[in-house]
């Protein structure tokens, strides 16, 4: 995952490659950055430790097939997702209009395959039922793709708020949890 999560990063700094460093193009390459840490976020922190956790403590005849449906077949989305948000930020910092059907497409595609097969893989995990992550990336998603005719960084901005959101509030869940 984090190499994935590395490659968009490259993504982000690639498209910097021969462009003109305009306003625009400096705030899509700066939210693309922002995303992909908030993919992080959303991930690593409290997502990635529930599922090692509950892998742990689930019988061991169950912790085989529970293994490869969290961390292999759950996983798989959440790869495709951040490929396909590669690919949205790409066409984001190529082409600094209005992003194209397809992008929009990409990009909501993306994060919902990503947060999507997070939430897929904890509710597996029997670590919860990840309702608000699911409820949050739903409404952010179609966001993206129904609001056509917006600068990239005004898509990526609502992009980073639902991914944001995700993340934060699944923090906190965990410091009440622990707390």
């Amino acid at each position: 995952m984090i190499i994935a999560l590395g490659e968009s990063l490259i993504v982000a700094a690639a498209g910097l490659t021969g462009a003109e460093f305009t306003t625009d193009v400096i705030a899509v390459s700066s939210w693309g950055v922002l995303i992909s840490c908030a993919l992080w976020w959303a991930y690593f922190p409290v997502a990635k430790p529930e599922l090692e956790r509950a892998l742990a403590a689930a019988p061991t005849v169950e912790q085989g097939s529970i293994a490869r449906d969290t961390f292999s077949l759950a996983h798989f989305p959440m790869l495709c997702g951040v490929v396909a948000y590669a690919v949205a930020l790409e066409e984001a910092i190529a082409h600094p209009g209005p992003l194209s059907t397809s992008a929009r497409l990409a990009l909501a595609l993306g994060l919902l395959l990503f947060v999507g097969g997070t939430a897929l893989a904890m509710w597996r995990a029997t670590c919860g039922r990840p309702v608000t992550r699911v409820v949050i990336i739903l409404v952010t998603s179609a966001t993206l793709f129904l609001l056509s005719g917006q600068p990239p960084f005004v898509s990526l901005a609502l992009a980073l708020i639902g991914v944001g959101l995700v993340a934060l509030l699944d923090e906190r869940r965990a410091n009440r949890i622990a707390g």
